[in-house]
């Protein structure tokens, strides 16, 4: 058993621990629980050896319940939480399950910085029950600390009447981690628990090998033959041991600090007003059991083993606990809030006024709040000076303890002022505790200061001084002081600080961002700050929404009691726990959203929580601190999350994984707007930009993949069940369809998914075809999507020959069409080639092989042509190599050569001329060799025009290598290209383009019409050339903008024109070309001029041609003013 990968795996996947009624004679001789009742409640009854939980229910007496019931609890309280427990509670368990019934699990769990919420009944089934940072236990035999309904039993009926929901209870395990994820058992004693073995096999049954472990596993558990079967099998792991020993074991527990040096006889020491003192034991524990006392053992400074282990350690549990040691390692950076921090609090301490106002540090989440107060804390205890009080989070301070510790440290000790340092981390009235607690103290005499922390968003009593802290980072005094830290501790942090700065500028946090993106160790601590906050925030909603909820009673009885003076009795419209409910789903809807940048409208957050009162719901909404609410352009109000990072951080602690996510998706889709205008439905464009950031497409690729058929039946109800048929949902929903069938074997379910996905989309091109929208680039996805679609259909099993060549006839005629409006897109071109390939390895006619070859080889050229970036990618050059292996194994023997010759086809020399070229890719500038090979194709093609004139594909070809002989470049490979053409050769192009630009077989490309444009330019058909040019921008081709060619004389020198200005504006203008209707656009900076004239006249211009016309430049550039 690897321990350490054990614990990542607890720390970091679903994580459930079920502690059996054995857990406390873990590391014990026996179970002080059982001992205790034995003892305190039934005078010891019991025979020691025989002291088991079925034992107690032979003595405990059902008719006393509720008398018993305050024992146990008593008895309970008063069992300290054992060591082992506290160090296990540690860990990041999603749930805990226990068959226990003492209070002990809930003392433990209920720290560390999470709450912990007790689940008794089948009833109780949370959303979040797996998340890490709210702690669900549940107690399947009930607690002492339970309502009446869920006490333990108190006899063999009780317990007999609580098993069939224990048996339920227990089987949610296997739900809640599902396939992903462990059950990590300890305590567990087959012959001695309520939980039979049974039961838990049932449970175990559900786990595949390697994610069932079992600790403390006795002979009885060993030898159980329910449960030796599953150890025979591997579907659990047993170890006797215990899971502290084995993590112990394994230096898991290991702390980085030296232990305390050991505490004088007269007392533990203490220094105040720079005299050393003693504080006596009886009073050091009390202070202790709930406060930390910084005494002088903090500042003795302990050697360090590992500084760098010591320093991740203090990133890790900073934020959980104070590391004192680590401000004398020197780990901690300065913050440029440090001085004005230390400055107040001096301030007030200088003060003589005994009511001193509180200081409050004020920040977002993880901004280093927490670790500023304890760097302030040390600062004030190395002054030996004032004694010195922390009170870390999720603990109350009680003042009267307080009043009493410092009421002796100030009359015994003569302390003139104490520092209680309060990391409350309040959200908005929760400020006013702190406040409250120092004025208390005050008021009862006590010379008191209290420095506290809060959320950015909170109120501001007159009585506090508030210290805010920038949630960026300051590039002049914090980085440097933290590149000295890293750089100490190792020089490859700085090297990742360096890294890590320029992407953490889009995050609302930058201080947060910048601990997320450098320490990975820390990212489970900021994902917990960052929920902790969430609810501080859900709850101070709750409450003040509950608060105008409230109602005063008129009854007659809640009248008569007003008369008297008594208090009003009030009731609330609404149960608290819906309105809860309702701020917590609007946090995870908000979240879900927001962790990719997308918005959520108000609206749709108020139909799916379904709030009565959504005028006052929105109204304190707005004053959440972690959520945004904003208005645009067009009067919508807007719901965001603070920031992307905090969003994601949110769902890494929060959520119990990924089906939790898509439930929110789901929800939001059925909740969309379906009345209004969809060229003005926020709602739409917001559901699709979260939509392909779950798909396979977005940032996570096939995170989600086994949840796109759930995405895909939202989709479905929305389109059939609200009547909400919109092309580009169908888009969205048919490829959710076949992207969750990729890969997968065929069968009737996938045949069946996939038709009807067919149905939708061809309905979708018709409603879009009938709107006149076939320019559209969503025109052209839909297109490419059905011919995806179906070519998972061409010879699949089942399909035969001839419906297949059918099928793959519609793809082509589909990703042609697509390939027309969106030349630039890759995957028309990816879905072509592999149903190409397919088609082509399967064709039985010799014929239908080669004219699918031609047709492959055309594309692959159309694609160069189209966008140089293909030739990078990997799968576009796997597919090339493959098509080129097609053509080298092509034996076109000359009888079947002459045979299409005299049908007119051109299949076979276009092959011919492709086998010559051989490896030659035609966008590339030819070397000598390649050369010969061009002119050996090109003179193939011209001793055959008769049939190369009939056929597009070999005519294409044709033009492109004729312009290579004559200008050794093929054309939009290089810019400014000054040809050296005659007369002969342009009309002799000329020729070639307007036959291939005539023919209906033709696709559009844009090279035949630049070179047609470029020629009617010459010719000074000037109204022609730019009808041309007009068609050639917008065909498939590459860029438009680059300027491709010169227009030059048949020496290769660029022609001089003169022009006149005609419009200029923010640098860029048109010229008007002397005795020529055509204007050149140019741009000032190719002119390198500041300002141009009116009517401002050029004499020394050449003209270059991009695919949107004629270009002006200045004759110099190419150095012949003369030319």
């Amino acid at each position: 058993m690897d321990i350490k990968q054990l614990l990542e795996r607890i720390n970091n996947e679903p994580s459930i621990l079920f502690l059996g009624q054995a857990y406390l004679g873990i590391q014990e001789k026996s179970d002080l629980f059982l001992r205790y009742v034995n003892e305190f409640v039934l005078d010891n009854a019991i025979e020691e050896n025989a002291l088991t939980y079925n034992a107690l229910l032979d003595h405990l007496e059902p008719s006393r319940k509720n008398q018993t019931i305050k024992k146990l609890l008593e008895v309970s309280e008063a069992i300290p939480v054992p060591e082992w427990l506290l160090h296990v509670s540690k860990l990041r368990w999603s749930s805990v399950f226990t068959s226990a019934i003492d209070s002990i699990t809930q003392k433990a769990f209920f720290s560390y910085g999470r709450q912990y919420k007790s689940i008794f009944s089948k009833n109780d089934n949370p959303r979040n029950y797996m998340s890490k940072s709210i702690l669900h236990g549940t107690y399947l035999f009930g607690n002492v600390c339970g309502e009446d309904r869920y006490m333990p039993p108190f006899s063999e009926e009780d317990l007999d009447d609580k098993l069939g929901d224990a048996s339920i209870l227990f089987g949610r395990i296997a739900e809640l981690i599902g396939n992903y994820g462990l059950l990590v058992i300890d305590g567990y004693d087959p012959d001695n628990d309520w939980l039979d073995p049974v039961t838990l096999a049932s449970v175990l049954s559900h786990f595949s090998p390697g994610n069932v472990f079992v600790f403390s596993a006795n002979e009885a558990f060993m030898a159980n033959p329910r449960l030796a079967r599953f150890i025979k099998s591997g579907r659990i792991t047993a170890e006797n041991r215990s899971l502290y020993e084995c993590l112990l074991e394994a230096g898991a527990f290991v702390d980085d600090e030296e232990p305390f040096e050991p505490i004088e006889d007269e007392g533990v020491p203490l220094t105040v007003n720079r005299e050393l003192k003693y504080l006596p034991f009886d009073i050091y524990n009390d202070i202790s059991q709930k406060y930390i006392l910084l005494d002088d053992r903090v500042l003795k400074k302990a050697p360090v083993n590992n500084l760098e282990e010591a320093f991740l350690k203090f990133l890790r549990e900073a934020s959980v606990r104070p590391i004192w040691s680590a401000f004398l390692q020197g780990f901690y950076f300065r913050r440029v809030f440090d001085d004005a921090l230390k400055q107040a609090v001096e301030t007030e301490l200088d003060s003589e006024v005994l009511d001193s106002r509180t200081v409050i540090l004020r920040g977002q989440n993880g901004t280093g709040k927490t670790v500023s107060l304890c760097h302030l804390a040390m600062e004030i205890k190395r002054g030996l000076k004032y004694p010195v009080i922390f009170i870390p989070r999720e603990t109350t301070p009680d003042a009267a303890v307080l009043d009493r510790f410092i009421s002796w440290l100030e009359n015994r000790l003569g302390a003139e002022r104490t520092v209680i340092i309060w990391d409350m981390g309040a959200y908005r009235s929760e400020i006013y505790e702190m406040v409250t607690l120092q004025r208390t103290l005050n008021h009862g005499g006590r010379k008191v200061l209290v420095v506290g922390s809060s959320y950015a968003n909170g109120e501001e009593p007159k009585n506090a001084v508030f210290i805010d802290i920038a949630p960026e980072i300051d590039p002049e005094r914090e980085i440097p002081a933290l590149r000295e830290v890293l750089q100490r501790i190792n020089s490859a942090y700085v090297h990742r600080l360096d890294s890590a700065l320029p992407q953490i500028g889009g995050h609302g946090n930058l201080f947060l961002a910048a601990m997320y993106e450098l320490f990975h160790d820390l990212h489970t601590n900021l994902a917990q700050g960052v929920a902790k906050e969430v609810d501080k925030a859900e709850k101070a909603l709750s409450r003040q929404v509950n608060r105008k909820r409230r109602v005063v009673s008129d009854s007659p009885f809640a009248k008569l009691r007003t008369a008297f003076g008594l208090e009003e009795i009030c009731y609330y419209t609404e149960m608290s726990y819906e309105i809860e409910r309702a701020i917590q789903e609007v946090s995870d809807l908000v979240c879900v959203a927001s962790q990719y940048g997308v918005d959520l409208t108000l609206d749709l957050l108020l139909r799916v929580t379904d709030i009565s009162d959504k005028y006052e719901f929105v109204k304190d909404l707005s004053q959440n601190s972690m959520i945004a609410v904003i208005q645009d352009g067009d009067y919508n109000y807007l719901v965001r999350f603070r920031s992307t990072l905090e969003a994601q951080l949110y769902i890494k602690d929060r959520f119990a994984g990924i089906e939790q996510e898509i439930d929110c998706v789901r929800r939001i889709i059925a909740n969309i707007k379906t009345y209004s205008n969809l060229n003005d439905n926020v709602e739409l464009t917001q559901l699709l930009n979260l939509l392909f950031n779950y798909g396979p497409n977005g940032p996570q690729k096939s995170k989600y993949k086994s949840y796109y058929l759930t995405l895909a039946n939202a989709l479905k109800d929305l389109r059939e069940k609200q009547n909400f048929f919109v092309p580009s949902l169908v888009l969205q929903e048919a490829n959710f369809i076949r992207e969750s069938f990729k890969g997968s074997e065929n069968s009737e379910e996938k045949r069946k998914y996939l038709e009807m996905a067919q149905n939708i989309l061809r309905e979708a091109i018709d409603m879009m075809r009938q709107n006149g929208e076939t320019r559209l680039q969503s025109y052209a996805s839909l297109l490419v999507e059905l011919a995806s679609n179906l070519s998972e259909f061409v010879f699949a099993d089942g399909q035969d020959y001839r419906k297949s060549l059918e099928t793959y006839r519609e793809i082509k005629t589909n990703l042609d069409k697509a390939r027309s409006i969106s030349p630039q897109n890759y995957h028309p071109v990816d879905v072509y080639l592999k149903s190409s390939m397919q088609v082509y390895e399967n064709a039985e006619n010799i014929d239908e092989k080669n004219n699918i070859l031609t047709d492959m080889l055309k594309t692959i050229d159309d694609a160069r042509h189209a966008n140089t970036e293909f030739e990078d990618r990997p799968e576009f050059q796997s597919r090339v190599f493959r098509i080129n292996q097609y053509l080298k194994n092509t034996e076109i023997a000359e009888s079947y050569y002459q045979e299409l010759l005299k049908k007119g086809s051109a299949t076979g020399v276009y092959l011919r001329a492709k086998k010559i070229l051989g490896d030659y890719v035609i966008t590339a500038s030819p070397d000598a060799q390649q050369y010969e090979k061009i002119e050996q194709a090109l003179n193939l093609l011209t001793e055959n025009q008769a049939v190369v004139f009939s056929d597009a594909r070999s005519l294409l070809l044709l033009i492109q290598l004729y312009w290579i002989k004559y200008t050794g470049i093929p054309i939009f490979s290089v810019e400014r290209l000054c040809p050296a053409l005659g007369k002969a050769q342009w009309d002799y192009l000329d020729n070639l383009c307007t036959r291939y630009l005539s023919m209906e077989t033709a696709v559009p490309v844009a090279l035949p019409l630049f070179l047609k444009a470029v020629r009617l330019f010459i010719n000074e058909d000037d109204y022609k050339s730019m009808e041309y040019f007009e068609q050639a921008k917008k065909a498939p081709g590459p860029s438009r903008v680059p300027i491709y060619l010169i227009h030059c004389d048949e020496m290769g020198k660029p022609r001089k024109y003169k022009g006149k200005l005609d419009t200029f504006n923010n640098g860029k203008g048109k010229i008007k070309l002397l005795h020529r209707s055509i204007k050149a656009h140019f741009t000032a900076r190719s002119f390198d001029i500041a300002t141009i004239e009116k009517e401002q006249e050029f004499k020394n211009l050449a003209i270059g041609f991009n695919l949107m016309g004629p270009v002006a430049l200045p004759m110099e550039s190419f150095g012949d003013k003369h030319a």
